[in-house]
């Protein structure tokens, strides 16, 4: 037995099966920080406009006087979106305990910031810039959504709940990853019919995060409880 046990790496195979492991850990967050590029790079760009006072769109050069709703929501998305990618790499997050425990405490104010700035700029701002009241009302909705599901899965770790936890907190990065859905929806519109109005824009935004957080309730639903608190064990630890 100890002779069969250890061919795997007197031949290099147990060796490589390790690597190709811990390279596939890492398919998954490089995945999300890829489709998150093209709303983080349009989010920094339209921040650095409001900031500089340059080349300031003409959609948002209403808000140059009052830009804190918006920039509270693209810094807050953007540091959500891109440092909660590595959450789904777990052997990453089981060698770095304290790391995980240390990005929670950033990802949960974070993540509270992105969404009630997309709710304030919604009910206060939107509007200045014409937005369709479908678009608007979407957009409070399914912000207030994003800042539940956070604060659910912040107090269901602090009772322990590992399993809710996890899944609240799948569905909060689903929600804060819709830009990315909205960006391929929109840009496969425009491809195909050109500029849409208002109400099929507002629509086509609406679906992309229905999209996600179906997706995302496929898997929580694929997973039993207990590979979910496996898989999210170390948090446990703290």
């Amino acid at each position: 037995m100890l002779l069969c046990s250890a061919l795997p790496d007197a031949f290099g195979k147990g060796t490589y099966h390790m690597k190709s492991k811990r390279k596939s850990d890492w398919k998954i967050p490089i995945g999300w920080i890829v489709f998150s590029s093209i709303p983080v790079g349009v989010g920094i760009a339209r921040v650095t406009g409001l900031m500089d006072g340059v080349d300031i769109p003409k959609d948002s050069a209403v808000l140059f006087g009052l830009p804190l709703s918006l920039f509270l929501h693209i810094v807050g998305a953007c540091v959500f979106c891109v440092l909660g990618a590595f959450q789904f790499a777990p052997g990453f997050r089981q060698k770095n305990r304290k790391w995980h425990k240390i990005a929670g405490r950033i990802l949960v104010p974070a993540g509270l910031t992105g969404a009630f700035g997309s709710v304030w700029y919604a009910m206060f701002h939107a509007q200045l810039e014409d937005s369709s009241i479908v678009l608007i009302y979407l957009q409070i909705t399914f912000g207030l959504a994003w800042a539940l599901f956070i604060a659910i899965g912040f107090y269901a770790i602090l009772n322990r709940k590992i399993a809710t936890h996890r899944a609240f907190m799948m569905r909060a990065y689903a929600l804060a990853q819709g830009a990315g859905t909205q960006s391929v929806l929109l840009l496969m519109l425009y491809a195909i019919v050109g500029e849409p109005d208002k109400l099929t824009t507002a629509i086509l935004i609406g679906t992309a995060w229905v999209i996600n957080l179906s997706v995302a309730e496929w898997i929580i639903q694929r997973k039993r409880p207990a590979e979910l608190g496996r898989i999210a064990a170390p948090v446990a630890a703290h």
